[in-house]
């Protein structure tokens, strides 16, 4: 029988170790059962309230729990009644630390949405609650197309909405670098491999001028580019030219026909696009 005292291991957020501080109910181990080898625990009838060394604490957790795959009882293990009054002090130390850390964060980031509203450098750009029925996703677009503009007045932006996206694409000109460093600014978030989730993060940018669940970027070729990289790396060959082919809303592309000539080909375009080398120059 699980005891006052009694540590206990739980393989949860990281791994912690702690002590039941309090016994609910009577307990009945034997009528504990489970099912996939302990992944589905059901029975028993009391309840433990367990302090944990990190300064957190759960309350009432089942008895069949307690018995499950993620929970380790030290049986041999038993600490005292001052070490529980240590630990549980601790909690709510750790506790007033956590709010005072959060109101501290809620109160910059209150800062830095006033200091975005009234920076006089982002006066070109809309702000949220400034037009009836701009909901996010519309605003972060809308002001995309206006950075964008501003930043590289030579290059035409095609800024679209799909749903829960913005796709932005355009020909030669800017790095795809140079673009996400003003793009990515407007993603709510970003989705986790290893959860299979999508993780939101509020930010002090996307509260004032809007958000997309996701922001993609796509730098493409133009025909006059393409065909003036082919014109030089074919003669400095002395291969033959090919002619490059404009498909799908006028992106471009070409082969030579080699794979080893298309990767120098490849090579000399990125080299051209890397160092913003125009088609003139090419």
């Amino acid at each position: 029988m699980i005891q006052i005292g009694q540590k206990i291991y739980c393989i949860l957020y990281g791994g912690r170790y702690g002590v039941v501080y309090a016994i609910h109910g009577e307990q009945r181990p034997d009528s504990v059962q489970s099912i996939g080898g302990g992944v589905i625990n059901f029975g028993g009838t009391a309840e433990f309230d367990i302090v944990f060394e990190n300064g957190t604490e759960t309350r009432r957790l089942p008895e069949c729990i307690l018995y499950g795959v993620q929970w380790k009882i030290l049986k041999d293990e038993v600490v005292d009644a001052e070490k529980i009054a240590q630990m549980r002090a601790f909690v709510v130390e750790e506790n007033a630390r956590k709010d005072a850390e959060a109101k501290r964060k809620a109160e910059q980031f209150a800062a830095d949405v006033k200091a975005l509203r009234e920076d006089p450098q982002y006066k070109y750009l809309e702000q949220a609650g400034q037009k009836e029925g701009l909901y996010s996703g519309k605003l972060a677009a809308m002001n995309i197309r206006r950075q964008l503009k501003n930043a590289f007045p030579d290059t035409k932006f095609s800024v679209r909405m799909i749903h829960d996206e913005i796709r932005i694409s355009w020909f030669d000109g800017p790095s795809g670098t140079e673009v996400r460093a003003i793009t990515d600014k407007y993603e709510e978030g970003h989705f986790d491999g290893m959860t299979d989730s999508y993780e939101y993060r509020t930010s002090p940018w996307t509260s004032v001028f809007g958000s997309s669940k996701y922001v993609n970027t796509g730098r493409k070729k133009s025909a006059a580019f393409l065909a003036a990289a082919v014109k030089a790396v074919c003669e400095e060959h002395g291969w033959p030219i090919v002619e490059v082919t404009v498909g799908y809303e006028d992106d471009a592309w070409v082969s030579l026909g080699d794979p080893l000539k298309d990767k120098i080909l490849s090579d000399y375009i990125e080299h051209l696009r890397n160092n913003a080398v125009t088609v003139a120059a090419a």
